[in-house]
C-alpha cells in the first residue's frame, strides 16, 4: 500500500510537445498536477516531459522549418502566415511551463522512456485523446498505456484518457485488448468511451472527469490574466478546425446584442475581420474566456472553461465531436450543443443546478483517483 508521505507519481500526457499548441491539452497537465498536490496531498509528482512517436523531428516554435525540410509546399504555405504568432504563443506556454509546472529533468522519446530507470512508484496516463489511433498518426502508443518495459513494476493508473469517436477496426481492437492489460486501475472521460472500453477488458471501467473540472472557477484565478476587453464582447473559440458558418451565427447573435466580436484561433486573416488573438498565452485565454459574455466553439475543453466559469456558450460538433456532446449531454445541456449549424438562441443556463452537477462528479473522480492509488493490491 502507498503511503502520502513517500509516494512518487509521475503523469504522461499531451501538453506542450505537439505542433498546435493547444490550450486545453496544457490546462489539463497543469489541473490534474494541482489536484495531485492540493486534493490529494501528494507532493512528489512531476510530469514526465514526454514526445510521442509522430511528433519527434518536428521544431514546436517554428513547425515550417519541419515543413520546409520535408518537402512540403502545401503545408508551408499554409503555416507561413503564423509563423510569427505561433512562436510568441510557443515562448508563452512554454514560460508558462516553466513557472507552474513540474516536470522531469529529462525528456524522453518511447525508445529512452523504455529504457529508463524510472523512481516513481506511480504512473498516470492522463486526459486527451492519447488512446484514439487516429491522434496518434493511425497506431496507438504504447506510453499512454504504460506498455513499456520500465514501467512493468509501477503501479499504473489510466484517468480520463478519451477515445475520441471510439471507432476502431478489428485489429485495433485486437491491439486495444493487448494495452488494456497494462493498465491496473481504467477509467475515462466520455461516459460512451467507458462503455466501449468495458468490452475489452475484465477490469471495472469508471467514468471521471476531465482534470480541468476538478478544479473550480477559484483554482484558475492565479494563472488568468486581468480583463483584457474593456467593452461586452462575444468569444469564439477555433483549437483546430475552422468553421465559417460558426462565425457567421456568431456574429448575427453579437449584432442583435450589442456585442463586440473577439476570437481566439491560428486563423491570421481573421484579424482582417475582428479581434483575433492568435498568440493568447494561457492566461489570456482564460481571461478572454472568463470575462466574455458568451462564448461560441467547437471545443471540449472551450465547453469545460465555459462552464467553469459559468459563461452562455454554444458548442458546435466537428469530427470528433462526440466528446463534445457527452459533456454536454453528462451537465444536461444538450440544447447547448449545435449540429449541422442548426443554431436556436436557448434561455440562460440555471448554473446552481450545473454546479450541483459538477460537484456529485469532482467528489466521484477525485475519490477514484484516490482508491487507485492507495488501494491495497491483492
Amino acid at each position: 500500500m502507498l503511503g502520502v508521505e513517500k509516494v512518487k507519481i509521475g503523469t504522461l500526457s499531451l501538453n506542450i510537445n505537439t505542433n498546435d499548441l493547444n490550450y486545453g491539452a496544457l490546462l489539463h497537465s497543469w489541473a490534474f498536477q494541482q489536484v495531485l498536490k492540493n486534493k490529494l496531498n501528494i507532493k512528489n509528482t512531476e510530469i514526465i516531459d514526454y514526445i510521442p512517436s509522430h511528433f519527434i523531428g518536428i521544431n514546436f516554435k517554428y513547425p515550417i522549418i519541419t515543413s520546409i525540410k520535408g518537402f512540403h509546399p502545401r503545408g508551408t504555405i499554409k503555416l507561413l502566415p503564423n509563423t510569427y504568432f505561433h512562436a510568441k504563443r510557443y515562448e508563452k506556454f512554454k514560460d508558462f511551463v516553466d513557472k507552474n509546472m513540474v516536470t522531469s529533468k529529462s525528456q524522453y522519446n518511447v525508445e529512452t522512456l523504455n529504457q529508463a530507470e524510472l523512481d516513481y512508484d506511480c504512473i498516470i496516463c492522463e486526459s486527451d485523446v492519447i488512446w484514439s489511433p487516429n491522434s496518434m498518426a493511425g497506431n496507438f502508443d504504447p506510453t499512454f498505456f504504460m506498455a513499456l518495459d520500465s514501467m512493468k513494476d509501477k503501479r499504473r493508473i489510466a484517468y480520463a484518457p478519451s477515445l475520441a469517436n471510439a471507432e476502431f477496426t478489428k485489429d485495433q481492437e485486437e491491439q486495444f485488448t493487448g494495452l488494456l492489460k497494462n493498465v491496473d486501475y481504467i477509467s475515462c472521460r466520455e461516459r460512451y468511451a467507458a462503455e466501449y472500453t468495458s468490452k475489452f477488458t475484465d477490469k471495472r471501467v469508471s467514468h471521471v472527469l476531465d482534470p480541468t473540472l476538478l478544479l473550480n472557477e477559484k483554482d484558475y484565478l492565479e494563472i488568468t490574466e486581468k480583463r483584457l476587453i474593456t467593452e461586452k464582447y462575444l468569444l469564439i473559440y477555433f483549437p483546430l478546425q475552422f468553421m465559417p458558418e460558426l462565425v457567421k451565427q456568431a456574429k448575427s447573435y453579437a449584432k442583435k446584442r450589442g456585442l463586440k466580436v473577439v476570437e481566439i484561433s491560428s486563423y491570421v486573416l481573421e484579424k482582417f475581420k475582428h479581434k483575433t488573438y492568435t498568440d493568447a498565452g494561457i492566461g489570456e485565454f482564460l481571461s478572454l474566456v472568463k470575462n466574455a459574455e458568451v462564448v461560441f466553439s467547437n471545443s471540449f475543453h472551450g465547453v469545460c472553461f465555459s462552464v467553469l466559469f459559468e459563461k452562455e456558450f454554444y458548442a458546435y460538433s466537428r469530427k470528433t465531436g462526440r466528446k463534445i456532446e457527452d459533456i454536454c449531454k453528462l451537465l444536461g445541456l444538450e440544447n447547448r450543443f449545435i449540429r449541422n449549424f442548426n443554431f436556436s438562441e436557448q434561455e440562460p443556463i440555471d448554473y446552481n443546478k450545473i454546479n450541483r452537477i459538477i460537484s456529485e462528479e469532482r467528489i466521484k473522480s477525485i475519490e477514484w483517483l484516490k482508491e487507485s492509488i492507495y488501494t491495497k493490491e491483492n
